[in-house]
Order: structure tokens, then C-alpha cells, then sequence
């Protein structure tokens, strides 16, 4: 008599196909496509020399928002790139705006390291 069909290589395969398929299928919710056309919620945020300013304060304007933190290498090895970009494109109704999830007012510097300002 021939062996379970539980041990058959083709069972297997069937059965982590649909176990693919039902996890991106109950977690396709979680991937929402990017909304054009509609605002970014307000916020404010305090600036180096310690004055207040909100994302409305850069209205027309193309605004690349920065969320990084001290921590992130990845955060920290693109500043510079980003000064460059900011550098490369000033006067042109272009703003860099880089906003530290963990540094207090003064901790970081030019380049995003910790130790003066951004």
C-alpha cells in the first residue's frame, strides 16, 4: 500500500502556496496606495533657534519631510546628501525639512550627528 498522502511533496506545495495566499490576502490591508491630490494633516514643530513653525508655513512650496532619528544609520548617512540637495536647489520653491523623533533642540549637527545643530 502506498504511504500517506500527507508526506507527498505535492500536498506540501499546495499547502504553503495557500498559506501565501491567505496571509497577503488578510494582510492587503495594510498596504494602502499612496493618496495624490490631498493635503498632509498640520503640524507644528519647533525650529533650531527655538521658533515655532507648522507644515502650512511651506504652502506651495515642494517640501521634502525628513522623520529621522540619532540612532538611524541609515538617517544619518543621507544627511549630507540631503544638505546637498537643499544646497543644489535653493531659491527654487524648494524646503528640506528634517525633524528628530529623539534629539532635544542642539544635539545634533549640520550633518546630522550628534553634537551641535541641524
Amino acid at each position: 500500500m502506498k504511504r500517506s498522502s500527507i508526506r507527498s511533496p505535492y500536498l506540501w506545495a499546495i499547502v504553503a502556496i495557500a498559506t501565501v495566499i491567505v496571509i497577503a490576502w488578510v494582510g492587503r490591508e495594510n498596504y494602502r496606495p499612496v493618496i495624490t491630490g490631498t493635503a498632509a494633516p498640520e503640524f507644528k514643530a519647533l525650529t533650531l533657534d527655538g521658533s515655532e513653525t507648522t507644515l502650512s508655513d511651506f504652502r506651495d512650496k515642494v517640501l521634502l519631510l525628513n522623520i529621522w532619528a540619532t540612532w538611524c544609520v541609515p538617517c544619518l548617512t543621507e544627511m549630507p546628501s540631503m544638505q546637498r540637495l537643499h544646497e543644489a536647489l535653493e531659491g527654487e520653491d524648494f524646503e528640506v525639512l528634517a525633524v528628530s523623533i529623539d534629539a532635544s533642540l542642539g544635539d545634533t549637527d549640520n550633518a546630522g550627528r550628534p553634537g551641535g545643530d541641524l
